[in-house]
Order: structure tokens, then sequence, then C-alpha cells
């Protein structure tokens, strides 16, 4: 018989249904493939494009509209000003006219004047900013709340940034229609630049011939319809997922998908992960006539990867800012994709269709096989007679096989056999070498069914239950499990039942002794069987109990003295929060007669130096004893006075200490605060004929976000101290810049501090022993209020000081001081 070398079974059959078959499915599904999916290409492509139109003209809509509604905002804010500083002269003048027409003929005129001055004296509106001032039409200043060393003083000459003669315009506008508004130039406290415009109005207050007025920067007022303008355009919503993004054309943050930024950290520099300059584009395309449109990548609200967006931005000039909105090119992807899956539904219908044509084919093709199938089962019966299980031998006789590829399958049987002989004889010697370890093991080895019941265990079980082997084969393991262990362990053997490893797993078995012991498993299923090894852990189990219990017991104790801890805090705080509104109460209360006391003392002062003094000309004794009325009504003046600086630093200092004060903090430039610092004590130097001020400051000193007041206050105190100690020579303010801060400092040549009261200067009421000095003697709060401060904005204050010499006192406040 032949052998059939280079003569294959599958040759005559493979080449005919293989050309057949492939050859026609080929040609008629790739026609019809190819024809619908360019149909679907030039219908996406339309898509797109109505869907970016769309989507442009509802941006653009909504930009235009909002950019109106800000510039129509912004045209109302002089009206809103005047409309408000009106307001709040009449409500001041309708308060001096109720006081007067209460008072007049009851008590001297000069008291109701004092009292009309110190009542409007602390009001305040407009967030803090707004006060009142008051001026007789010869132009001597009244009341000035926001500078009381500027009382008294005849202003007629004060001009304004503009060169407009101030007073005196408002004097003219007071004498020739009563009152009305006035607009100048002015310089702003905190603020860069001299040329701030501000409206002021006037009202004539016709009993003592004075104007009462107030005034507000135009600047301010269109801040504060700034703030409402965008929290308004941040809420803003429309289509299905649009909202609002602006900034200001300088790069700064103002708001963006419903929340207000402003204030943040620039985003000039904002770029996308193609490199374009987001908002440096977007003030580029804003600043157009009609605004436009800008195109860029950007990560979605819910996504992780940018997609392509098209914005349309718009610029405010009034303000300098920009607003856009815009959308993401790629949502229109997801119709795209809904007609994709039509598509795939479609080609497979099609593709149902050629299958049945090939199974035709294939019908065929099982006609032609039919006739070779009898020569096929010839060769398999050599192969189902080399692997009968009586008699065969695991080999195929390949001598009687005619094709070659049963004749290469008949010899890679062969070679199979041998090869798993050769392995069996390898696996019986690994079972052998495994039953020793088996045997050999100190852990307690183990093999049970799923339902756990013992099959094999190695002789170490025999020694740590005391049971033997063969009483322990087939025993359920759950029957010496302890009983509070028992559900534990079924949910073990539930997991591992499910072919979950077991690792760290821990329970109880009872000896033979009716002792339990702890035991530590690890198992895992295989075939069936659950393979498991233990580890004896009773003694570490005892320990963690040991453990355990010593732990208890001290949280015990902590506990306790914790319930202590807290029962004593609620009782100090009780007592601090009584000691604060005590405090407080007497601090309020003593304001209305410390009132009435500086005002008559002063009163009397000047009766009784204009009407009396005069009448002791020529009796030298009655003249001593007018000398000595006056120098005690100067007592009670000064020393009333102090007491009114006490109180009120006393109230800050407990608003700050408790948390309440309100902090007004804004961008400030350092630079400009301390010159207008240094110059409102000008009149402070006049009296001290032998000193002078010098200021030492680095140029373009950073800004910072500080309350500028406070900080005023705090340079206001150092420089004045630095003043009244210093007899004759220099007092310097320095202030120089590093890369994390900002220290200040205020040297003098006064007499200096002693070294054993320098540590105690900070503390509250404490004030340097000087017998020189008790004209000038202070509340004894100034410096821990300035310390309070100071610390607010996590600064350090400290003082250094040379008896003889002068004195040194700085702070430092960081650039990131919150």
């Amino acid at each position: 018989m032949r052998t059939g070398e280079g003569k294959t079974f599958l040759s005559s059959l493979s080449w005919r249904l293989v050309t057949i078959s492939a050859v026609t499915i080929l040609a008629v599904g790739s026609f019809f493939v190819l024809s619908e999916y360019w149909d679907f290409l030039e219908e996406s492509h339309r898509l797109r494009q109505s869907y970016v139109a769309e989507q442009k003209a509802g941006v653009r809509d909504a930009v235009t509209q909002a950019v109106a509604s800000v510039q129509y905002e912004h045209s109302l804010a002089d009206a809103r000003l005047r409309e408000g500083i009106r307001s709040q002269v009449d409500n001041a003048h309708a308060l001096a006219t109720n006081i007067y027409d209460k008072n007049h003929g009851k008590i001297p005129d000069e008291v109701i004047a004092e009292t009309i001055r110190e009542a409007l004296r602390p009001l305040r509106f407009n967030n803090g900013r707004g006060y009142f001032f008051i001026t007789r039409l010869d132009g001597v200043e009244i009341l000035f709340a926001d500078r009381p060393e500027l009382e008294g003083h005849n202003l007629l000459n004060m001009v304004s940034q503009d060169g407009k003669p101030v007073i005196q315009d408002m004097i003219a506008l007071t004498r020739q229609a009563g009152g009305g508004f006035y607009e100048y130039q002015w310089t702003k406290p905190g603020a860069t630049g001299t040329g701030h415009r501000k409206i002021a109005y006037l009202r004539h207050f016709e009993p003592f011939n004075w104007f009462i007025g107030t005034g507000e920067y135009l600047e301010d007022v269109e801040r504060d319809i700034q703030g409402e303008v965008l929290e308004r355009l941040a809420r803003l919503r429309f289509g299905k997922e649009g909202y609002l993004f602006g900034s200001t054309l300088a790069g700064d943050p103002l708001f963006t998908n419903g929340e207000v930024t402003r204030g943040g950290p620039s985003v000039w520099n904002l770029t996308d992960p193609h490199g374009v300059k987001v908002i440096q584009e977007q003030s580029r395309v804003a600043r157009e006539t009609q605004g436009g449109f800008m195109e860029y990548s950007w990560v979605k609200l819910k996504g992780n990867e940018p997609s392509p967006k098209i914005a349309f931005v718009k610029s405010i000039p009034e303000w300098g800012w920009q607003i856009g909105s815009g959308f993401y090119v790629d949502d229109i992807e997801s119709e795209i994709a809904t007609r994709a899956a039509t598509l795939r539904k479609d080609i497979a219908q099609s593709t149902y269709r050629l299958a049945g044509l090939l199974l035709a084919l294939l019908g065929l093709s099982l006609l032609i096989a039919r006739s070779l199938s009898r020569r096929i089962e010839s060769h398999l019966l050599a192969f189902r007679t080399g692997h009968n299980k009586d008699s065969g031998t695991g080999r195929v006789d390949i001598s009687c096989l005619e094709w070659r590829e049963f004749l290469d399958l008949a010899q890679a049987t062969n070679h199979q056999t041998e090869l798993r002989e050769a392995a069996e004889a390898k696996v019986r010697e690994r079972t052998d070498e495994l039953d020793r370890y088996f045997t050999l093991s100190m852990d307690l080895l183990s093999i049970t069914d799923l339902d756990g019941r013992f099959q094999r265990l190695n002789p170490v079980w025999e020694n740590f239950l005391g049971y033997p082997l063969e009483k322990l084969i087939g025993e359920l393991s759950l029957d010496f499990v302890h009983p509070e262990d028992v559900q534990a362990t079924i949910d073990a053997f539930d997991r591992i039942s499910q072919g979950h490893e077991a690792l760290g797993f821990a329970n109880r078995f009872r000896c033979a002794d009716g002792n339990y012991r702890w035991l530590e498993w690890r198992g895992r299923p295989s075939g069936g069987m659950i393979y498991a090894v233990a580890r004896d852990i009773t003694e570490r189990k005892e320990a963690e109990e040991a453990l355990k219990k010593s732990r208890d017991e001290l949280e015990e104790r902590v506990a306790e003295r914790t319930r202590e801890l807290t029962e004593a805090n609620a009782r100090l705080t009780e007592l601090d929060n009584l000691k604060s509104a005590f405090l407080n109460t007497v601090s309020h209360d003593l304001r209305t007669p410390l009132t009435s006391i500086l005002g008559f003392s002063k009163i009397i002062q000047r009766d009784f130096t204009r009407r009396f003094l005069p009448l002791t000309e020529g009796d030298t004794a009655l003249r001593d004893k007018a000398s000595k009325i006056l120098d005690n009504l100067g007592v009670i003046v000064s020393e009333g006075e102090r007491l009114t600086r006490l109180v009120t630093d006393f109230l800050d200092l407990s608003r700050i200490e408790e948390g309440r004060y309100t902090w007004k903090e804004k961008t400030t430039d350092m630079g400009v605060l301390i010159r207008d610092t240094v110059s409102s004590l000008k009149g402070a130097l006049l009296e001290k004929h032998g000193v002078q001020i010098r200021l030492d400051m680095s140029p373009n000193l950073p800004e910072l976000s500080v309350d500028p007041d406070r900080i005023a206050q705090v340079l206001t105190n150092l420089l004045s101290n630095a003043i009244k100690f210093t007899s004759e020579g220099t007092v310097t303010l320095t202030a120089m810049a590093s890369t994390e801060s900002i220290r200040i400092s205020v040297a003098d040549t006064g007499m200096g501090i002693p070294p054993e009261e320098l540590p105690m200067i900070f503390d509250k009421f404490y004030q340097v022993a000087d017998d020189t000095l008790v004209a000038e003697k202070g509340t004894g709060l100034g410096l821990a209020i300035c310390k309070q401060i100071v610390e607010h904005y996590n600064g350090a204050f400290w003082a250094e000081s040379t008896l003889g010499v002068g004195s040194v006192f700085s702070f430092e406040l960081p650039l990131k001081n919150r």
C-alpha cells in the first residue's frame, strides 16, 4: 500500500471550497458595506455643521444679552451714588434738627452743638466707608469723623487733586442753594493714584450756620454694583447646560460655572493641552467691536480628557471685563454614535443573508466531502485500534496509513504516548516525596472534603488533640470547634468552597483533655477537597487578651480624665463669657456720662477763661485760685479724653480677642499707606520742635491683602509713641520687603525702656514708668491692640531698646498672610 508521501487528503477539497466561498462573499459583502459607510460619513458631516451653527448662535445671544445687562447696570452707578448719599445726609440733618428742637432753650447751644457732633461721629454706612462731616460757613471744620485731628482748624485753603478750592466751593453752594451735590478729585485711602472721582452732598443747618455732608467715591459704588452683577451672571443658565464665564481683560478671574472667583490668582497664563493661551486669546478676541469666536481644547466638567471647544467672548470696556460662553464640539458625537449603531445593525442583517448563501455553498461542499469520508474512516480505524482499553498499547500502526496528514498525526500521537508514560513515572516519584513531607511536617496539615470531614491528617494532629488519627479520619471538623467559633468556621468553609483562599482565619479546637487551643489556618480548594495548614497560636492569643485588658483599663482612665477636663473647660468658658458681657456693658455705659462730662467741662473751661479770668486782674490771690481751677478743669478734660480712648481701645481689643472684630480686607499698596500715615502725623510734629521724622522705604513695596485702617492704626500708634517719648532727635520709619514678607520698623532716639520692663510692654494696661510724661499718659492698650492686629495676619511683633539711647519697634507681615 502507498504511504501517500507529498499528497494531502484536504488539497482537493480545500482549494475548491475556499476559492468559491471567499470570492462570492467578499465581492457582495464589500460592495454593501462600503456603500453604507459612505452614506453614513456624509450624514455625520451634515449633522456636525448644523450643530455647530446652532450652538454658535445660542452662546452669542446669551453673551450679548449679558453684556447689555452689565452696561445698563453701569449706567445707573452715578444716579445710585447720588440717591444714596442724599438719603444719608437727609437722615443726619433730621437727627441734628431733632436734637436741636428738643434741647434749644433748655441747655446752652454749645452743648447742643457738641451733642449733635458726637451723635454723628460714630455713624457709618456703605459697608463702613461712609461717614459725616460738618463745616461752619467760615471754613472751620466742626466734625471730620475720618480725620479728627483736623477738627477745629480752618480748611478754607484746602484744594482737591484737580485744583478746586473744595471748602470754598461747598460754602458757596450752601449759601446760594442751601446745599446740593459737588464733584471733585480726591485721594483715596488704600488705593493707588490721586485722581479718584468723588461726589459729595451738602445740606445747610441754619441754627449753627453749618453744612452737614458726606461723600462717596464713584469707583466704590461701581465695585458694589460689580459684586451684584457677578453674583447674577454666575447663576445664569441657558440651553441644556449653558453657563457664562468671565475675567478681566488683564487676566484676573471674575466668575465661572455658578461660582464667583473674583480676587483669586491670575489666570492670564492658563494654557490648553495644545499650547493655546486661553485667557490671552479671549482678551484679544473680546476687544473686537462685536466680540468674536475662538477655539481651544478643555476638559469637560464630567470628563477626564480634553475636548475641542468653541467660545464666544465680548468685552465691557467700561470695567475692563470680558464675558463669554462656549460649547463642546464633540457633544454631537452621541447622535452620530446612535446612527452608527443603526448602520451596524443593518450590516448585520445583510450579513445574515450572506450567511444563508454561504450555507448553501457549504451544503455543496458537504456532498463533495461525503465521498471522502469512507476513506478517512479507514484511517481513523488505525487510531481506535491503538487506543483500545483492552488490547491497545497507546501506539498507532502507521503501516496502513495512506495520506500524509494522518501519517504525521500518528507519529505525533506515538511521541505523546512516550512522553505521557515518562510523566506518569515522574508524578509517582513526586507523590512519594510529598507523602514524606506530609508525614514529617511540624505544622498541622489536613485534607477535608467540602463538608469539613477529615480525609487525611499528618501525625502532628495526634499529639496536638490527644486523639488517635484513626478516630479523627471521617469525623466532622466542626464537632471539635468551640461553640463560639462554629459560625465563623462555617463562613470560612463557604468562602473556600466558592473558590476563595482563606488566610489568617483562627478558631479554637477541643482537645481530648477538654481544654481548647487556638489554631490559625491557611487553606485553599482544589479538586473538590480543601487543603489546609494550621499552627498553634494559643500563647499568642493569651498575650493579646492580656494586652487588650490593659488597653481597655487605660482607655477608661483617659475617658474619665477627658470628662473632667471637658467639665472644667465648660465652666471656664462660661466664666469668660460672663466676663466679656460684663466688661462690654460697663464700657458702653461709660460712653454716655463721659460725653456729658467732657462737653460740660470744656464749656466751663471756656466760659471761665472768657468771663471770670479777666475779673482777677490786679488780685494775685484770686488769680492764683483761678489758675488752679483752670488746671483742675484741664485735668478733667485730659483724663476724660484718656478714659474715652481707654474705653474705645478696650472694646476693640475685646472684639479682636473674641473673634468678633470685622476685618475690612482688600488689596493695599503698602507704600502709599505708609506715606499717608506719616503725612497725617505732621500736626503732632509741630508740637515737638526738636524731633524730625525720616522715612527709609524700599521702592515698589508689594501689595498685601489687609485691612488698611488697622495697619494704619499700628503705624500711627508706633509713630505717636516714638514722637511722645523723644524730646529731641529723630524718629525713623524703615520699610523693607523680602521674597516672603514686609518688615516695618520705627526707631527713636528717646529715653529707652529698662531691660526688666521690655518683656511686659505688650501686656494689657502696662505702661513704662516715667514721671516726666504724666500729661501724655496713654491707655496702656495701644501696643496690645497692635500686637493682636499683626498676629491676626500671621505676623510677628517685637521690640528692642537700650536705656538712654532709644527704642526700635518692629513688625513683619508675610506676603501670603491668610
